[in-house]
């Protein structure tokens, strides 16, 4: 028996994609990552003082929003188009936080900021307390 009877393994296609193919998109975890950047920018401007600590207190309330930012890139699956989407959408996110949060704190930064943005923001975090 030759070696190539071996080789007729059934092509399994998930999402469109070929099971049997070797994946060279080794990627992380976009969600992660921003989320980190997020975190870290924010505490070394508390660290230098640029904004306060109470920035917290304004954020916490959007913590279900990583929740929904893991969920969609669990539907997505993990390849190349998927995490694209996903880390323009996690950048939307932190940064609409950010601005939100400077605003509560009637920060300088915010200034730095397009107006259109700003009025964005404020369309969308109207509702909250």
């Amino acid at each position: 028996m030759s070696d190539t009877a071996n080789n007729n393994d059934a092509h399994v296609k998930i999402f469109g994609e070929d099971a049997n193919r070797p994946r060279y998109w080794r990627g992380g975890n976009p969600v992660f990552g921003l989320l980190v950047l997020f975190a870290g920018g924010v505490l070394l401007l508390n660290n230098t003082g640029a904004i306060s600590w109470d920035f917290w207190n304004f954020v916490w309330i959007f913590w279900p929003l990583l929740l929904i930012l893991a969920g969609i890139r669990a539907i997505l699956g993990r390849n190349i188009i998927s995490s694209i989407i996903i880390f323009f959408l996690s950048l939307a996110a932190f940064g609409t936080i950010l601005l939100y949060g400077l605003k509560k704190l009637d920060s300088p930064l915010v200034s730095y900021f397009p107006l259109e943005i700003i009025e964005f923001v404020n369309l969308l975090t109207s509702n909250i307390k």
